[in-house]
């Protein structure tokens, strides 16, 4: 059902932005939910564009509009990702090609010829080496520490309680002793209903004196990268279902959710805890960019 609903965006964004063949103008949301509602008013619209945006189908624009990005093609393996806000009807009529079973994208055997090709790397837009890039994130807030008057009963620190065992947000008067001097540290504040995005703080004699912010569009991953620096690697088990491939995993930075929402179905079954189902032909490129991130598929 989500795979319909969003072709029925496609079509409605195509047909309501198109103005001739090779010029489009952007479509207002509220124009989108008006078109859609009179043939379905269950459907929504605005969370179905959010959805093809995350797989780069759709892209938003100030004042409430959206439009459709080109149409491209991504090697994903043997196969390519057919990323494009055409709805399946106009795939077939125009390239006559098979569209293969994936999730909220569609994936072809082949390019047509005239379809350019963009790199996976491109269109995943995450760090090729997610070691690397932590230890750059985490060097940079070295040179861009502010003191700060941090108060550890009402911090959670991410660190690792033993060599054996996982890392793990834990209470920041409990944490601080597992932390060198001088050291940096991932840390968030807590409070009674939520809890906040993380920064880097600096240990200096049990206390933590300084800090440094994390972009918005990055604060999903240092909690990776820092593990890998802390030499620990997450392990999941692999299942296969009725030609399925299963697993779940610990929420996972924005890019390598969208490979997983291009190839398959994800929902979530437990705090931080998502369950992923996609077919087996898809599984070594999700492996392989697993991997990258510190995720070992077993």
């Amino acid at each position: 059902m989500m795979a319909e609903d969003c072709d029925f965006v496609r079509g409605a964004l195509c047909s309501l932005s198109n103005r001739n063949a090779t010029e489009a103008s952007p479509v207002h949301v509220h124009r989108l939910t008006w078109y859609i509602s009179q043939f379905d008013p269950t459907v929504d619209t605005l969370s179905l564009l959010h959805s093809l945006q995350a797989v780069r189908e759709s892209q938003p624009i100030p004042g409430g509009y959206w439009m459709a990005t080109p149409t491209r093609c991504v090697p994903i393996g043997e196969h390519m990702l057919f990323v494009s806000a055409l709805p399946r009807e106009e795939i077939l009529r125009r390239w006559h090609i098979q569209l293969l079973e994936a999730g909220i994208s569609r994936v072809v055997a082949s390019a047509p010829i005239e379809i350019p090709v963009e790199s996976f790397e491109s269109w995943l837009g995450a760090p090729a080496d997610t070691k690397r890039w932590a230890t750059r994130i985490f060097e940079a807030a070295r040179s861009s520490l502010q003191a700060a008057s941090l108060v550890l009963g009402e911090l959670e620190l991410y660190v690792q309680p033993t060599r054996r065992s996982a890392p793990a947000w834990l209470r920041g008067k409990a944490a601080i002793s597992l932390i060198g001097n001088n050291q940096l540290v991932l840390c968030r504040h807590t409070g009674e209903t939520a809890i906040t995005a993380p920064f880097i703080g600096r240990c200096l004699s049990a206390r933590l004196t300084h800090q440094a912010a994390i972009r918005p569009h990055e604060q999903r991953r240092p909690q990776w990268g820092a593990s890998l620096l802390m030499g620990y690697r997450t392990r999941v088990k692999l299942r296969e279902i009725d030609a399925r491939a299963i697993f779940e995993s610990p929420n996972l930075p924005n890019e390598e959710f969208r490979l997983l929402r291009a190839l398959g179905t994800c929902r979530r079954v437990g705090p931080g805890t998502i369950r992923c189902e996609l077919k087996p032909a898809y599984l070594p490129t999700v492996k392989s960019t697993l991997a990258r991130l510190g995720v070992d598929i077993e």
